[in-house]
C-alpha cells in the first residue's frame, strides 16, 4: 500500500522569538516491510535543519532559525510504499536492549485485576495475544483528554477504565 503525506505545521509566537530551535521526528525509517518512496521537509523561515538520530533510532531533524521570528510554518511531504506484517517489523532499528522495554516502571507496573485482564486475552500464539489485547482495549476504550495524564500509572487507568465498562460488571 502506498501513504501520501502532505501535512504542515504552523507555530504563531505572541512576540518575537529568538533562539527557536525545534526538535522534529516527522520522517519515517524504512524497514524491510517499508520503503520511503520520496520524502521533503521544508519552512518558511530562514534556518538549517541538521539530520540525525535520537536514542530509540528515530529519525530526527534540529530546525535552527537564523533570526528572531514570530511565525515558523513547517511543512512535511512524501510517499511511502508499505505491505501488511500483522504487527511486526523486521529490519528495524532498535538501539536499546530488551530488558529496556521487559522490566517494570512505577507507572507500568500492573494490579491483580490488570493482569488478570491480560490472562484472559492470553492465546497460544504471542503476537496473537497482543492482537487481542489491543482489540479488547480498543472495544472498551473512548477517547477522554481529561480521564488521565503523564503521570497516570497503567493500573491506575485500567481501573478507571473498568468502572466505566460492563465487560467487567
Amino acid at each position: 500500500m502506498r501513504i501520501r503525506v502532505d501535512y504542515t505545521t504552523i507555530y504563531d509566537y505572541a512576540s518575537l522569538a529568538s533562539d527557536v530551535v525545534q526538535l522534529l521526528r516527522v520522517e519515517p525509517r524504512e524497514t524491510a516491510s517499508q520503503h520511503i518512496v520520496n520524502w521533503r521537509l521544508d519552512t518558511d523561515t530562514d534556518g538549517h535543519l541538521r539530520r540525525g538520530e535520537d536514542v530509540f533510532g528515530n529519525i530526527t531533524h534540529m530546525f535552527y532559525a537564523d533570526m528572531p521570528i514570530t511565525r515558523l510554518s513547517l511543512h512535511v511531504s512524501g510517499e511511502v510504499d508499505t505491505e501488511e506484517t500483522h504487527g511486526l517489523i523486521n529490519g528495524g532499528v532498535e538501539n536499546l536492549p530488551d530488558q529496556i522495554w521487559q522490566r517494570t516502571t512505577p507507572l507500568s507496573r500492573p494490579d491483580p485485576e490488570l493482569l488478570d485482564f491480560a490472562r484472559s486475552c492470553a492465546r497460544e500464539n504471542p503476537l496473537d495475544t497482543c492482537h487481542q489485547i489491543n482489540s479488547s482495549l480498543f472495544e472498551m476504550m473512548r477517547f477522554d483528554a481529561d480521564a488521565t495524564h503523564s503521570a497516570t500509572g497503567a493500573a491506575d487507568a485500567f481501573e478507571s477504565l473498568t468502572r466505566k465498562s460492563s465487560i467487567f460488571a
